[in-house]
Protein backbone atom coordinates (compact mmCIF):
# COMPACT_ATOMS: atom_id res chain seq x y z
CA UNK A 1 0.00 0.00 0.00
CA UNK A 2 1.23 3.38 -0.76
CA UNK A 3 2.29 5.36 2.24
CA UNK A 4 -0.27 7.90 3.27
CA UNK A 5 0.99 11.34 4.11
CA UNK A 6 -0.86 13.32 6.71
CA UNK A 7 -2.44 16.44 5.36
CA UNK A 8 -0.20 19.39 5.73
CA UNK A 9 -1.46 22.00 8.08
CA UNK A 10 -0.15 25.50 7.79
CA UNK A 11 0.75 27.06 11.03
CA UNK A 12 -1.85 29.39 12.34
CA UNK A 13 -0.79 32.99 12.18
CA UNK A 14 -1.33 35.02 15.24
CA UNK A 15 -4.60 36.85 15.00
CA UNK A 16 -4.63 40.51 14.54
CA UNK A 17 -6.27 40.74 17.91
CA UNK A 18 -3.26 39.13 19.50
CA UNK A 19 -0.80 41.23 17.58
CA UNK A 20 -2.54 44.47 18.36
CA UNK A 21 -4.60 44.75 21.51
CA UNK A 22 -6.44 47.71 20.01
CA UNK A 23 -7.92 45.58 17.29
CA UNK A 24 -10.31 48.31 16.11
CA UNK A 25 -7.69 50.99 15.72
CA UNK A 26 -7.17 50.18 12.06
CA UNK A 27 -10.80 50.81 11.23
CA UNK A 28 -11.75 54.20 9.79
CA UNK A 29 -13.45 56.44 12.32
CA UNK A 30 -17.13 56.21 11.62
CA UNK A 31 -18.93 59.42 10.79
CA UNK A 32 -21.95 60.53 12.78
CA UNK A 33 -23.43 61.96 9.61
CA UNK A 34 -24.97 60.31 6.62
CA UNK A 35 -22.64 62.19 4.31
CA UNK A 36 -19.68 59.99 5.23
CA UNK A 37 -16.08 60.99 5.36
CA UNK A 38 -16.49 64.11 7.49
CA UNK A 39 -17.02 64.44 11.23
CA UNK A 40 -20.28 66.16 12.19
CA UNK A 41 -20.01 69.71 13.61
CA UNK A 42 -23.13 71.12 15.28
CA UNK A 43 -24.17 74.76 15.33
CA UNK A 44 -24.35 75.86 18.96
CA UNK A 45 -27.97 76.63 19.88
CA UNK A 46 -27.01 79.43 22.26
CA UNK A 47 -25.25 81.24 19.40
CA UNK A 48 -28.45 81.07 17.33
CA UNK A 49 -30.44 82.43 20.26
CA UNK A 50 -27.88 85.23 20.69
CA UNK A 51 -28.26 86.34 17.08
CA UNK A 52 -32.07 86.21 17.16
CA UNK A 53 -32.16 88.20 20.40
CA UNK A 54 -29.62 90.59 18.92
CA UNK A 55 -31.98 91.47 16.09
CA UNK A 56 -34.90 91.62 18.56
CA UNK A 57 -32.92 94.15 20.61
CA UNK A 58 -34.44 96.86 18.42
CA UNK A 59 -37.60 96.43 20.51
CA UNK A 60 -35.64 97.90 23.40
CA UNK A 61 -35.76 101.28 21.65
CA UNK A 62 -39.49 101.43 22.45
CA UNK A 63 -39.16 101.26 26.24
CA UNK A 64 -36.31 100.79 28.72
CA UNK A 65 -38.11 97.75 30.13
CA UNK A 66 -37.30 95.83 26.93
CA UNK A 67 -33.57 96.42 27.41
CA UNK A 68 -33.71 92.96 28.94
CA UNK A 69 -33.64 91.65 25.35
CA UNK A 70 -30.13 92.90 24.45
CA UNK A 71 -29.00 91.80 27.92
CA UNK A 72 -30.28 88.30 27.17
CA UNK A 73 -28.49 88.40 23.83
CA UNK A 74 -25.21 89.22 25.55
CA UNK A 75 -25.64 86.38 28.02
CA UNK A 76 -26.48 83.86 25.30
CA UNK A 77 -23.58 85.07 23.17
CA UNK A 78 -20.97 84.63 25.88
CA UNK A 79 -22.41 81.27 26.92
CA UNK A 80 -22.17 80.16 23.28
CA UNK A 81 -18.54 81.23 23.02
CA UNK A 82 -17.66 79.31 26.18
CA UNK A 83 -19.48 76.20 25.01
CA UNK A 84 -17.91 76.32 21.54
CA UNK A 85 -14.43 76.72 22.98
CA UNK A 86 -14.94 73.70 25.21
CA UNK A 87 -16.51 71.49 22.53
CA UNK A 88 -13.20 70.25 21.07
CA UNK A 89 -14.26 71.28 17.60
CA UNK A 90 -17.66 69.55 17.62
CA UNK A 91 -19.58 72.86 17.77
CA UNK A 92 -19.50 75.98 15.65
CA UNK A 93 -21.31 79.30 15.65
CA UNK A 94 -18.76 81.84 16.85
CA UNK A 95 -19.79 84.25 14.08
CA UNK A 96 -23.44 84.00 15.14
CA UNK A 97 -22.55 84.56 18.78
CA UNK A 98 -20.38 87.59 18.01
CA UNK A 99 -23.09 88.94 15.70
CA UNK A 100 -25.66 88.76 18.49
CA UNK A 101 -23.27 90.36 20.94
CA UNK A 102 -22.48 93.16 18.50
CA UNK A 103 -26.14 93.93 17.82
CA UNK A 104 -26.95 93.90 21.53
CA UNK A 105 -24.10 96.27 22.35
CA UNK A 106 -24.95 98.61 19.46
CA UNK A 107 -28.71 98.81 19.93
CA UNK A 108 -28.76 98.44 23.71
CA UNK A 109 -25.95 100.96 24.12
CA UNK A 110 -27.77 103.46 21.91
CA UNK A 111 -30.92 103.18 24.00
CA UNK A 112 -29.00 103.46 27.26
CA UNK A 113 -27.30 106.58 25.91
CA UNK A 114 -30.63 108.16 24.97
CA UNK A 115 -32.18 107.31 28.33
CA UNK A 116 -29.13 108.64 30.12
CA UNK A 117 -29.26 111.88 28.14
CA UNK A 118 -32.90 112.50 29.03
CA UNK A 119 -32.29 111.52 32.65
CA UNK A 120 -29.53 114.10 32.97
CA UNK A 121 -31.66 116.69 31.20
CA UNK A 122 -34.67 116.00 33.46
CA UNK A 123 -32.46 116.20 36.53
CA UNK A 124 -31.09 119.57 35.44
CA UNK A 125 -34.58 120.90 34.68
CA UNK A 126 -35.76 119.70 38.09
CA UNK A 127 -32.99 121.73 39.71
CA UNK A 128 -34.34 124.79 37.87
CA UNK A 129 -37.98 124.23 38.88
CA UNK A 130 -37.39 123.70 42.59
CA UNK A 131 -36.23 127.30 43.26
CA UNK A 132 -39.33 128.55 41.41
CA UNK A 133 -41.53 126.58 43.81
CA UNK A 134 -39.55 127.89 46.79
CA UNK A 135 -39.96 131.46 45.55
CA UNK A 136 -43.69 130.86 44.96
CA UNK A 137 -44.03 129.55 48.51
CA UNK A 138 -42.27 132.58 49.99
CA UNK A 139 -44.24 135.13 47.91
CA UNK A 140 -47.62 133.60 48.63
CA UNK A 141 -46.90 133.22 52.34
CA UNK A 142 -45.93 136.89 52.62
CA UNK A 143 -48.79 137.91 50.28
CA UNK A 144 -46.46 139.33 47.60
CA UNK A 145 -48.99 138.39 44.95
CA UNK A 146 -47.91 140.95 42.35
CA UNK A 147 -44.30 139.76 42.44
CA UNK A 148 -45.31 136.11 42.12
CA UNK A 149 -47.78 136.89 39.33
CA UNK A 150 -45.27 138.87 37.25
CA UNK A 151 -42.09 136.92 37.87
CA UNK A 152 -43.14 133.30 38.17
CA UNK A 153 -46.14 132.83 35.88
CA UNK A 154 -46.00 132.64 32.09
CA UNK A 155 -47.52 135.16 29.71
CA UNK A 156 -50.02 132.48 28.68
CA UNK A 157 -51.26 132.21 32.26
CA UNK A 158 -51.41 135.99 32.72
CA UNK A 159 -53.44 136.35 29.52
CA UNK A 160 -56.02 133.96 30.95
CA UNK A 161 -56.02 134.92 34.66
CA UNK A 162 -55.97 138.59 35.63
CA UNK A 163 -53.94 139.95 38.53
CA UNK A 164 -56.89 140.53 40.85
CA UNK A 165 -58.33 137.06 40.35
CA UNK A 166 -54.91 135.63 41.11
CA UNK A 167 -54.64 137.54 44.41
CA UNK A 168 -58.24 136.81 45.44
CA UNK A 169 -57.72 133.09 44.94
CA UNK A 170 -55.05 132.96 47.66
CA UNK A 171 -56.70 135.55 49.90
CA UNK A 172 -59.75 133.31 50.19
CA UNK A 173 -57.70 130.83 52.21
CA UNK A 174 -56.65 133.50 54.70
CA UNK A 175 -60.24 134.68 55.09
CA UNK A 176 -61.53 131.16 55.70
CA UNK A 177 -61.34 130.35 59.46
CA UNK A 178 -61.30 126.63 58.72
CA UNK A 179 -58.22 126.91 56.50
CA UNK A 180 -56.17 129.99 57.25
CA UNK A 181 -53.40 131.71 55.33
CA UNK A 182 -51.19 129.57 53.11
CA UNK A 183 -48.05 128.60 55.01
CA UNK A 184 -45.91 126.74 52.48
CA UNK A 185 -45.76 125.26 48.99
CA UNK A 186 -43.33 122.39 48.41
CA UNK A 187 -42.60 119.64 45.91
CA UNK A 188 -44.03 116.30 47.03
CA UNK A 189 -40.90 114.47 45.88
CA UNK A 190 -42.50 112.42 43.13
CA UNK A 191 -40.93 112.27 39.69
CA UNK A 192 -41.67 115.33 37.54
CA UNK A 193 -43.22 114.42 34.21
CA UNK A 194 -41.34 116.26 31.47
CA UNK A 195 -42.28 116.38 27.79
CA UNK A 196 -42.14 118.38 24.58
CA UNK A 197 -44.87 120.32 22.79
CA UNK A 198 -44.62 118.70 19.38
CA UNK A 199 -41.63 120.02 17.44
CA UNK A 200 -42.00 123.57 18.75
CA UNK A 201 -39.01 123.28 21.05
CA UNK A 202 -41.20 124.16 24.03
CA UNK A 203 -40.80 121.90 27.04
CA UNK A 204 -43.41 121.26 29.71
CA UNK A 205 -43.19 119.76 33.17
CA UNK A 206 -45.91 118.60 35.53
CA UNK A 207 -45.11 118.66 39.23
CA UNK A 208 -47.28 117.63 42.16
CA UNK A 209 -46.90 120.00 45.09
CA UNK A 210 -48.20 120.15 48.64
CA UNK A 211 -49.83 123.35 49.87
CA UNK A 212 -49.72 123.49 53.68
CA UNK A 213 -51.98 125.55 55.93
CA UNK A 214 -51.96 126.29 59.71
CA UNK A 215 -53.90 123.11 60.47
CA UNK A 216 -51.71 120.03 59.90
CA UNK A 217 -54.81 118.19 58.74
CA UNK A 218 -55.46 120.71 55.96
CA UNK A 219 -53.39 120.33 52.82
CA UNK A 220 -53.93 120.66 49.09
CA UNK A 221 -52.04 118.66 46.46
CA UNK A 222 -52.46 120.46 43.15
CA UNK A 223 -50.66 119.74 39.89
CA UNK A 224 -48.44 122.62 38.81
CA UNK A 225 -47.67 122.84 35.09
CA UNK A 226 -44.47 124.55 33.96
CA UNK A 227 -43.37 125.45 30.45
CA UNK A 228 -40.62 127.25 28.55
CA UNK A 229 -43.05 129.22 26.36
CA UNK A 230 -41.38 132.47 27.43
CA UNK A 231 -37.88 131.14 26.81
CA UNK A 232 -37.36 130.17 30.46
CA UNK A 233 -39.19 127.90 32.86
CA UNK A 234 -42.32 129.53 34.28
CA UNK A 235 -45.58 128.33 35.80
CA UNK A 236 -48.24 127.77 33.16
CA UNK A 237 -51.03 126.84 35.53
CA UNK A 238 -52.16 125.44 38.87
CA UNK A 239 -55.17 123.60 37.56
CA UNK A 240 -56.89 122.99 40.90
CA UNK A 241 -56.95 126.72 41.62
CA UNK A 242 -57.23 128.13 38.10
CA UNK A 243 -59.05 125.56 35.94
CA UNK A 244 -58.70 126.17 32.23
CA UNK A 245 -62.36 126.10 31.19
CA UNK A 246 -61.56 126.51 27.50
CA UNK A 247 -59.28 123.51 27.60
CA UNK A 248 -61.85 121.48 29.50
CA UNK A 249 -64.48 122.34 26.90
CA UNK A 250 -62.26 121.18 24.03
CA UNK A 251 -61.52 117.91 25.78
Amino acid sequence: MPETQPPSVEPTKPSDAGANPDHLSHLYKMSTTSAGGQEYVAINSASIAALILGFASVLGMATPVLLIIPLASLICGFIALIQIRGSSGTQTGRALAWGGIGLAVLIGGLKVGIVGHYWIQDRNDTQVLLPIVERLSADLHTRRYDEAYEDLFSSTFRARVDRQTFANTFEQFKNNPNIGALQKVEWNGQRIDFGDVGTSGIKVGNMLVIMRFPSPDTTMRPLVTFSTRDGVWKIDNIDMLFPDRAKATIQ
